[in-house]
């Protein structure tokens, strides 16, 4: 959403009136674009939105920036424990807690027999494997109740900006994530299906999941929802160490039963995985406008509308006071549209005191602040891998200041090398970037450096494929730079009042088009410069990735393939004013993946009969593949000269559809003296008459193709910048488009 909107601001900046968000986004939108309008009169002047109505938290979460209402409030995501009341009244156990509790739970309940079909079953269906969302909001939610919650923040100290990281609070988390692992039964949906089938005891879920089950199945009248448990230690922020919850260190408390059955201080904060949700207004749309956009969102928020979407729709939950009455009269209301009335009190009692709670935790409201909680998802697969607690923590801490360093100011030092050079000479002095930016220097570097001292002179590159010209662009406090190589002599000129050789013609035009395309702080390149990197010279942490081929602005230049630097846990934005023709890695399918091989068939027989034809017909199979990978949304792995084309898809319709459209197209290609024709006649009778109809079956050289679907391990190549797979699946797909027929 947030690249969306960055994008069109440059680009269409009127094309939305507005759109649906959720808080986790606001400060990155606000921060980088002028596009998020202020709606305080129009709430100030609408009775029907009844804003007194909406809960505290929706009102801050992400309906508010600055003192200023910026969004109609729409759905609230707050986390809860579903669970069996039937299976957990059956072992005689109440809902857990605390974590501790949770674990024990977990070890009486596995394997037993909740859906009766005669196999015993995982006792927790919270996805601790696999799941890359579920990832983030468990290592969210225990470790907020450790590190005390929103008041005094759950993942820095506000006071010292010290983060948790690699704390004790996070050490313990890992540790209970570690103890819940082997009891959890594998499911990476909103829905929970394992749940909704009974298969399992309890889940830590949004609200969406105990909608489904009271709408859709049979369990409606034993689904029971709890808080999400909470923490008997947490972290003090002096000594470092986790201790036992005391009125000072946990002010918001409770005095709770566990299993063991003592009454202790049990620390809770309410965790919502997303933040809220709200409708957003367009900022540089007119008045007329802006005041539809809004009218729509406050209908949508209204709250007798927007409780009977809570009511029948699994998408919006409650998130008003009006929402949370569990009058009689509400509760009726509730079970004409379906739902067991005591099972809903106990929901709607838990979500009011998520909502209302004083110590809640959301997700960071702060710019990039996904890319923290990306470090949990990552935690969490090594967790999964067997990897001790206190490493993991290690890790989250040092990936945590990774992150801080790549924000902010920095210092830039401008170094120049060159491809005869067997090291890099730095030629320039490291300045703070606040001295460049106050010259508003466009700096044009193409210079080839000898072998000469620290302090020795340089020489004016000579044209030729190596020298690479350099376009640095300043915006705000960062820095864009474009790259192209391949000078020829016509494009360099001395000038006679300075000296200087001064670079222009077409490479120029092509670096600076690539600049532009460029938002701060990226480093763009094409696939000539890209091809010119020495593999032992790689910059440690950097990544060089394929973001596809882009048509330029101007059509004179055509059309480049697109490389980008980037550190590994760089912010991404999305290139500007160029033409897509091909996805990059960062479209790239992960996880489940197909994959398609096409092969064309006899191209060494071909170059070894005509080399000239042969190329041109690679030529044509190579512009006919990209450009219906880009229609079909694949993704290019690797294109090889012997006529191997290696793409992935997210979906495998779409896999399908590229191989047979692939073949089809090929077969109406201009081939000139490939062109053999295979017809296939057909006759048949219209009109009383036997007609006779030719289809061609075969046209130009033969493609084979094969496809599977599969897991995969997924890899930035540093030789190609594209994404690569490992899996049995790439072996089975390539095996079957080997067993294929020409134009199979």
């Amino acid at each position: 959403m947030v690249k969306e909107l960055i994008f069109n601001e440059h680009t269409a900046p009127l094309t939305y009136y507005g759109w649906f968000m959720d808080g986790l986004l606001v400060v990155d939108v606000i921060t980088n674009t002028k596009l998020v309008a202020s709606i305080d009169e129009f709430v100030a002047q609408d009775s029907n939105i009844q804003w007194a109505d909406v809960t505290e938290f929706m009102r801050f979460s992400s309906s508010t920036y600055g003192g200023t209402i910026i969004g109609a409030p729409l759905n609230a995501k707050p986390l809860s424990l579903n669970y069996r009341r039937d299976a957990f009244d059956a072992a005689n156990l109440t809902a857990p807690n605390t974590w501790e509790d949770m674990v024990l739970a977990a070890q009486i309940l596995n394997s037993s027999d909740f859906n009766v079909d005669g196999t015993g079953d995982y006792s927790m269906c919270w996805e601790l494997k696999d799941c890359d969302w579920v990832g983030k909001v468990a290592v969210s939610a225990i470790l907020a109740t450790m590190t005390a919650g929103y008041q005094t923040g759950f993942l820095w100290d506000p006071k010292t900006m010290q983060d948790f990281g690699g704390s004790a609070a996070m050490t313990r988390t890992m540790e209970l994530i570690q103890e819940l692992l082997p009891y959890s039964a594998t499911s990476c949906f909103y829905l929970n299906p394992p749940f909704a089938e009974g298969r399992c005891a309890m889940t830590i879920a949004l609200e969406m999941l105990f909608t489904g089950v009271s709408l859709f199945t049979p369990l409606k009248s034993v689904i029971g929802t709890a808080m999400v448990p909470g923490s008997t230690r947490a972290l003090n922020r002096q000594t470092g160490r986790l201790e036992l919850c005391m009125p000072v260190l946990c002010p918001h408390a409770v005095l709770e039963r566990t299993y063991a059955g003592s009454e202790v201080l049990v620390n809770r904060a309410p965790h919502f995985s997303t933040g809220a949700w709200s409708g957003f207004v367009d900022a540089r749309q007119t008045n007329v406008h802006q005041q539809a956009m809004y009218a729509f969102w406050s209908f949508m928020s209204e709250p007798a509308y927007s409780k009977q979407l809570a009511m029948s729709t699994i998408a919006l939950g409650p998130y008003r006071k009006s929402h949370l009455d569990t009058s009689a009269q509400s509760l009726a209301a509730w079970g004409a549209a379906g739902y067991d009335q005591v099972a809903t009190r106990d929901y709607l009692t838990i979500v009011g005191r998520s909502l209302e709670h004083p110590n809640f935790a959301m997700d960071l409201r702060t710019l990039g602040g996904s890319r923290y909680l990306d470090t949990f998802t990552t935690a969490l697969r090594n967790a999964s891998g067997g990897m001790a607690p206190a490493q993991i923590s290690a890790n989250v801490a040092a990936e945590y200041t990774t992150i801080l360093a790549s924000s902010g100011p920095r210092d830039v030092a401008i170094i120049i090398s060159s491809s005869s050079s067997k090291t890099p000479i730095i030629l320039g002095v490291t300045v703070p970037l606040v001295v460049v930016l106050s010259a508003l220097l466009v700096t044009v570097l193409v210079m080839r450096v000898r072998r000469r001292s620290l302090f020795g002179g340089h020489w004016v590159p000579s044209p030729g494929e190596d020298t690479t010209l350099v376009v640095t662009v300043f915006k705000g406090l960062r820095v864009r730079a474009g790259m192209h190589s391949g000078v020829q002599k016509v494009d360099m000129e001395r000038n006679a009042t300075s000296g200087r050789v001064v670079f222009g013609g077409m490479p120029l035009a092509v670096t600076k088009a690539i600049g532009d395309a460029g938002a701060g702080g990226m480093t763009l390149m094409t696939e000539e410069s890209f091809q010119r990197l020495h593999p032992d010279r790689a910059l440690k942490g950097v990544l060089v990735l394929a973001m596809g081929e882009h048509g330029l602005k101007d059509d004179d230049l055509g059309s480049v393939c697109m490389y980008q630097a980037m550190e590994r846990l760089a912010a991404f934005e999305p290139l500007r004013g160029l033409r897509g023709m091909e996805t990059g890695v960062m479209d790239a399918p992960i996880g489940t993946v197909t994959i398609a091989f096409a092969n064309m068939d006899g191209l060494a027989t071909l170059q070894a009969w005509n080399r000239e034809q042969a190329d041109v017909a690679f030529d044509a199979y190579a512009a006919v593949s990209k450009q219906l990978l880009h229609d079909s949304g694949g993704s290019l792995v690797e294109l090889t000269s012997l006529g191997l084309c290696l793409a992935a898809f997210s979906h495998p319709l779409d896999a399908v559809a590229w191989g047979a459209g692939l073949i089809e197209v090929m077969k109406h290609h201009e081939w000139g003296e490939l062109c053999e024709e295979v017809l296939l006649h057909e006759s048949a009778a219209e009109g009383g008459l036997a007609l006779l109809h030719r289809r061609v079956l075969f046209r130009g050289p033969r493609l084979k193709v094969g496809i599977d679907i599969g897991k995969v391990q997924a890899d930035v190549s540093p030789v190609s910048g594209r994404m690569t797979y490992r899996g049995r699946v790439m072996n089975r797909a390539a095996r079957i488009s080997g067993k294929a027929s020409s134009g199979m």
